[in-house]
């Protein structure tokens, strides 16, 4: 599975990436056809 984690409005640590990967490989159990995922992290201002 390809995941792309993008970050708006904010510089996102590698540990919040990491965490949003983590997150969506569960996913996986599922729903086993899941070929690309795309996380959008964004911080209100």
């Amino acid at each position: 599975m390809r995941i792309s984690v993008t970050a708006r409005h904010f510089k996102a640590s590698d540990q919040l990436r990491s965490y949003g990967e983590n997150e969506v490989k569960r996913l996986k159990k599922f729903f086993d056809g899941i070929v690309d995922c795309e996380v959008v992290l964004t911080q209100e201002r």
